[in-house]
């Protein structure tokens, strides 16, 4: 964490010369409402385009940090993280206001004594053919930790504690976290096997990892197997581009409707009965057609099209934003992509910009209303 307050302490604060200040107030408080003391915060300025001030400091007895005098802009939020028992944790942003209090609650949870009990809702796989015998998989997993305190599953592995077992099949290639989604930290993951072990307790509540890998069943086709580690309420995949390039055989999956509301497809859609823990989900993947075309989407675009555009309507309940809205957001970044590989835009501003409009396309996800920018610009 030190790492990242050093590379935000660089931000050079934009202000106008009729900017006003305000004063920013965090408490950072455990499960049972009971202030932390001494926790070292992280608290972050943004104006909409980017970072433009940050402040570091500890908790006092009571849980507080207070920080005054600090400048608003137009559109400027505060948001506040700290690193607690290994986990980080992120407030919600809070617009700021001149002359007006922004308060910044900041609930962390103690790791308890007694083993987690992990639940899986949805284990959701994107199946993307990149070539014939080739296959890049966008998984998520939505885990639910029905307790009231963070904690292990009571597994060790070389010597650590396990807070989370990510599933994965035995004969991916390429395994690792999509970072730029997915609440994972790469320092704290470790392979082993068919399972991908995050070594950091889980707090209480929903949480979506989300990591990529290939499979690689040749022309031929091949069997996969995956095994859920907790109980599971359901497995779906989504395979394409193109409702006909992939073929899915097993007794264990239900085809449904093709899902055509996702950008880059149509794609064709399986679901599974809900799976106890330890059982396994077997597949056949293989073609369906002799030539496929090389996919033209990267792996974070399609992953953040799912994302923003399949969960509600696949998974139901939640918000998809506005469809033109999204789909301007996916285009920005494909155009990225594109300008990017091409040698049209320098790495710096490439990745500036690109995360922007991910940033922007969870914020639709979570149901706000954003602008997308002009790629050109």
């Amino acid at each position: 964490m030190a790492a990242l307050g050093a590379s935000l302490s660089l931000a050079s604060p934009s202000t106008a010369q009729d900017s006003e200040v305000t004063t920013v107030l965090v408490q950072v408080t455990d499960e049972t409402g009971t202030g932390v003391s001494d926790q070292e915060v992280y608290v972050v300025i943004s104006d909409g385009d980017g970072v433009v001030e940050d402040f570091t400091g500890n908790t006092a007895l009571d849980g507080f940090l207070r920080i005054a005098d600090v400048k608003v802009g137009t559109q400027y939020t505060a948001a506040a993280v700290t690193f607690f028992e290994e986990y980080p944790y992120r407030s919600l942003e809070t617009a700021l206001t001149p002359g007006v209090e922004a308060v910044l609650p900041l609930n962390v949870f103690t790791v308890g004594s007694d083993a987690s009990n992990p639940h899986i809702n949805v284990l959701h796989m994107i199946i993307n053919v990149l070539q014939p015998g080739v296959y890049q998989v966008i998984q998520l997993v939505e885990v639910l930790n029905p307790g009231e305190t963070a904690g292990f599953t009571g597994e060790s592995f070389d010597g650590h504690e396990i807070g989370l077992v990510i599933p994965v099949p035995p004969t991916a290639a390429n395994v690792a976290p999509v970072e730029q989604i997915g609440g994972l930290d790469p320092s704290r993951l470790s392979l082993d096997g068919n399972r991908l072990v995050d070594l950091r307790p889980l707090p209480p509540g929903v949480h979506q990892m989300v990591i990529q890998y290939e499979l690689l069943p040749g022309t031929g086709g091949a069997d996969i197997e995956l095994t859920v580690p907790y109980p599971t309420a359901q497995v779906t995949i989504l395979a394409g581009p193109g409702i006909d390039s992939v073929e899915i055989r097993s007794d264990q999956l239900i085809e449904q409707p093709p899902a055509t509301d996702i950008p880059g497809g149509p794609f064709a859609y399986w679901t599974s009965d809900v799976l106890g823990s330890g059982d396994t989900l077997r597949f056949r993947l293989g073609p369906q057609r002799p030539t496929l075309s090389t996919a033209s989407w990267s792996l974070l675009a399609l992953a953040v099209a799912f994302l923003a555009s399949a969960v509600a309507s696949i998974w139901g309940g939640r918000s998809p934003g506005e469809p033109q809205q999204r789909a301007l957001f996916v285009a920005q970044i494909a155009q990225l992509d594109r300008d990017h590989d091409r040698g049209r835009i320098s790495g710096s501003d490439y990745h500036a910009r690109r995360g922007q409009a991910i940033e922007q396309l969870m914020e639709i996800q979570s149901g706000h209303s954003v602008t997308p920018n002009s790629p050109d610009a």
